[in-house]
């Protein structure tokens, strides 16, 4: 797959993610983007995971159970994996350390959904970024911001 700045998500898809982890919280909730990949990645379904971390509110931990059956009973027609995403409960939808460190840096993308956000009416409401990661010379993986485009 080429690397490429952009990814498409479809509405539905980002939809099921943020109501997840809206529903997750006040923990960290994670799960699996599948799609295809035409001229750019475009992302189909979003299937939800149970967060297994010992410290959920801080960190994401995939169940492996749940992990096992996302990626290998997936319906015919569903795509590939081309993405993880999780959220951020209480800070900002970047990468953190620990984000960097994971193995989720081998996939198209990496999604993080933030809920710190205050409209100008005090409402509080989720925030979206999606990431690839870029290893240059054994260092650690960077992440280089993608542009969302949401399709119908």
């Amino acid at each position: 797959m080429t690397k490429t700045n952009s990814i498409s998500i479809q509405r539905a898809a980002l939809q099921a993610l943020l109501d997840h982890c809206n529903s997750s919280l006040p923990y960290e909730g994670c799960g699996l983007l599948f799609g295809y990949v035409t001229d750019r990645p475009q992302i189909t379904s979003f299937v939800p995971v149970d967060n297994v971390a010992s410290e959920p509110r801080h960190a994401f931990r995939m169940s492996p159970q749940q992990l096992i059956s996302a990626l290998y009973n997936q319906p015919p027609g569903n795509g590939t994996l081309l993405g993880v995403a999780h959220s951020h409960p209480a800070g900002p939808a970047v990468p953190s350390a620990d984000d960097l460190e994971s193995h989720w840096h081998t996939l198209p993308s990496h999604w993080i959904v933030s809920f710190p956000c205050l409209d100008s009416d005090g409402l509080s409401g989720p925030s979206y970024h999606a990431y690839r990661y870029e290893a240059l010379g054994g260092k650690r993986p960077s992440a280089v911001p993608l542009v969302i485009r949401v399709i119908p």
